[in-house]
């Protein structure tokens, strides 16, 4: 998935929490402005 609506909470350079960007990835408005994309797996790791 990936979307043109900016993360307000991110910044360049600066650490994060790693489920701190779950609510901004789960939320409406973010999947509203996401693309969405399948892509096949060649060969199952």
């Amino acid at each position: 998935m990936f979307t043109t609506r900016p993360w307000p909470e991110g910044r360049p350079g600066r650490p994060i929490e790693p489920a701190a960007p779950a609510p901004f990835a789960g939320a409406e408005q973010t999947l509203r402005a996401a693309a969405h994309v399948l892509l096949p797996a060649l060969t199952p790791r």
